[in-house]
């Protein structure tokens, strides 16, 4: 992966760039999170469009660019964070043609960044606690587990992880 700056980057020879959607994107972003989820875990129409339509959520994705520096390319990692009171990562995902690539990294990283820009002092997300891969990156990203939600998931229970942020 090669960066050229915060937001642009290139990613096996493919331009990127992470960008914060809107509702303009919301049939790509329902392609997307059905494509991932495939009904078990994904977002009905509704929920996305009350998170396009938030004050305090924020829709940000890696994409590729399109010819002349375009930004409506294929979303390859999508990621919804709430600034709320207790600012949570409410999904997050990485296609799985561009997993193992340092993307979801990427994404995590830019995540937290919004929040730390914020001033909050902590963020929270819900991780199915058997996703040992969802996990590790979220650790690796400075998350730890400090609960567990038993039956949260029809078939698995979730972890619910923590990211600490010092000034």
């Amino acid at each position: 992966m090669i960066f050229m700056d915060d937001r642009f980057f290139l990613c096996n020879d493919v331009s990127m760039q992470i960008v914060r959607l809107d509702a303009s994107w919301m049939k790509a972003v329902l392609t997307f999170d059905q494509r991932i989820f495939s009904g078990v875990d994904m977002w009905n129409e509704k929920m996305w469009s009350d998170v396009f339509s938030s004050h305090n959520e924020y829709v940000w994705a890696i994409v590729t660019k399109s010819e002349g520096m375009q930004i409506r390319g294929d979303i390859c990692a999508l990621g919804v964070v709430s600034l709320g009171i207790e600012p949570e990562i409410l999904t997050f995902a990485v296609s799985p043609a561009w997993r193992n690539k340092g993307l979801g990294k990427k994404l995590l990283a830019h995540l937290c960044e919004e929040v730390r820009k914020e001033k909050h002092e902590e963020l929270f997300l819900e991780v199915r606690a058997l996703n040992d891969i969802a996990i590790s990156l979220y650790s690796s990203g400075g998350f730890q587990v400090v609960g567990r939600r038993k039956g949260y998931y029809k078939d698995d229970d979730a972890l619910i992880m923590k990211k600490l942020f010092s000034y």
